[in-house]
């Protein structure tokens, strides 16, 4: 089975979710780890370190590449708590890289980075977001960590996570450096600041294009749901996940002007953090929310919604709270507008909602042609 077949089936088998963690593990993890190059004999389950520890996996047994897999229960959320295990195996045997996980959200952890869990963790990847999440599972693939690949993956993530959490703030060195260079383009002699860092942090942000298309940078083209063809005029609004897959060149810089979700009445919004509460109520009011804390493999280390307003890094820095089932839930909204559709469109997914089924008009400050 292939690495994509893989994720296809662990989604599949994951709704309703396992019960426990046992068969977390039997559904989930073990069929992931399979699909990804390691031999059943190379998979060891909770066997004795040498410290007398045992680890839900080891991988690679006595080889100079092992690393240690900790599992949790689908429905636990994972907490510095779980992770300061996982890391004590690697501690306690000399090694590098521990994975912690409940099936759902898969965390990659560096012990050579000196500090806390937080410090230590490379990246925070949710299995929903299945090109996100085949990356790391290809970081992790026998291959890769018998030669070397999955120290570059670490390295590619905690530089985008660097560059993102640069970019975000208008008063950075990174966004002054790259503001300074602009103003000397013809045209741009009196950019603001703020513009360069919504830019540059739309680039970080930007999913990867679809393999075999072609990018279309000039015209928004929303995927026709009938059998005619045609594309739905502007007014009506564009498809959230073909915002966030094709859109990133328009929704950079622009603002929404109105929602609409199915069911309800179209409604006014202002910023793209309105749109995020507005989803985020329905969800809440009509389905169960995924596992908690959800994160953000976007910004590595930061939640999109949580318990308490915090991160594994620290607090949030603008919480919005939500109220669910008699709790009141967090949300991290000091984003980029294509980093919050690319949450909102994983959160939809994971609980079973189609993000394509909310339509999102955009205001006229940028142009954005008609569809074709």
């Amino acid at each position: 089975m292939s690495i994509a077949e893989a994720i296809a089936q662990a989604l599949a088998d994951a709704d309703p979710p396992p019960p426990n963690e046992s068969t977390t593990c039997e559904w989930i993890i073990y069929p992931l780890l399979l699909a990804a190059g390691y031999q059943r004999r190379e998979i060891v389950s909770r066997i004795a370190d040498q410290n007398s520890q045992f680890p839900d996996y080891t991988l690679l047994p006595e080889t100079p590449h092992t690393w240690f897999l900790e599992a949790k229960a689908w429905t636990s959320a994972l907490d510095e708590r779980h992770a300061q295990q996982a890391i004590n195996y690697a501690n306690q045997n000399g090694r590098r890289w521990v994975v912690l996980t409940n099936g759902a959200e898969w965390r990659l952890y560096d012990n050579r980075v000196q500090g806390t869990a937080a410090r230590k963790l490379a990246t925070c990847v949710p299995l929903a977001d299945s090109a996100e999440f085949r990356g790391l599972l290809d970081a992790l693939s026998r291959a890769s960590v018998t030669s070397g690949g999955l120290a570059a993956y670490a390295d590619e993530v905690r530089v985008s996570a660097a560059l993102r959490a640069q970019f975000v703030d208008a008063n950075s060195d990174a966004v002054r450096v790259v503001w300074t260079a602009l103003r000397q383009v013809d045209g741009l002699a009196e950019v603001p600041r703020p513009v360069v860092a919504c830019c540059l942090a739309g680039l970080v942000a930007a999913p990867p294009a679809p393999a075999a298309r072609a990018p279309e940078p000039e015209t928004i083209r929303p995927a026709s749901s009938d059998d005619t063809g045609s594309a739905p005029a502007p007014d009506e609004g564009y498809p959230l996940d073909y915002l966030r897959r094709e859109a990133a060149a328009s929704v950079t810089g622009s603002r929404p002007s109105a929602i609409l979700i199915p069911g309800a009445e179209p409604a006014e919004v202002n910023t793209w953090a309105q749109v995020a509460m507005t989803v985020i109520e329905w969800l809440a009011a009509r389905r169960n929310l995924p596992p908690l804390p959800f994160g953000s493999p976007r910004a590595r280390q930061t939640y999109f919604l949580n318990t308490k307003p915090s991160h594994a890094a620290g607090p949030m820095r603008t919480p919005r709270a939500v109220t669910w089932n008699g709790t009141t839930l967090y949300v991290e909204l000091n984003r980029s507008a294509l980093d919050i559709l690319a949450r909102l469109c994983d959160l939809c997914v994971q609980v079973g909602a189609d993000p394509g089924a909310i339509r999102v008009t955009l205001r006229p400050e940028l142009p954005i042609p008609p569809p074709q």
